[in-house]
């Protein structure tokens, strides 16, 4: 285990910890730098927010630590690429032996490709959930 991890925590705060999913304001929130991406968070329903996975992580001084792990993405940009996210997808498939993947990933690919349909239908779900 990394030291830092080791000073802050005790390895039973840390197998205890807790992934979660977080809905912030974007107020108070870093601006990123790159031109791309000139603001912080996503609008979703007329409402800008941060949406990220967390680790949640009691420190030995008893404080809740959360640290970003992952964002999540806009259900309505998930959805706008799906065509394009299945078309890689597929594309893998087809070249599968060119570049020699093995019969699990080619499963694996063919499952994403069968389901990915029904998995976004259900990610906006839950965002309307919680919206």
């Amino acid at each position: 285990m990394p030291e830092c991890i080791q000073d802050n925590f005790t390895p039973e705060a840390w197998k205890d910890r807790k992934i979660l999913i977080e809905f912030r304001p974007v107020d108070n929130e870093v601006l990123p730098i790159f031109a791309a991406m000139p603001e912080a968070g996503m609008k979703y329903k007329g409402k800008t927010f941060i949406a990220n996975i967390v680790l949640s992580v009691i420190n030995k001084d008893g404080k809740e630590c959360r640290i970003d792990i992952g964002g999540l993405n806009n259900p309505e940009t998930l959805r706008s690429k799906l065509t394009e996210i299945k078309k890689n997808i597929n594309e893998k498939i087809d070249s599968a032996t060119k570049r020699k993947y093995s019969d699990e990933t080619v499963a694996k690919l063919k499952n994403i490709a069968s389901t990915i349909d029904d998995q976004v239908t259900e990610y906006e779900k839950l965002f309307e959930e919680w919206f």
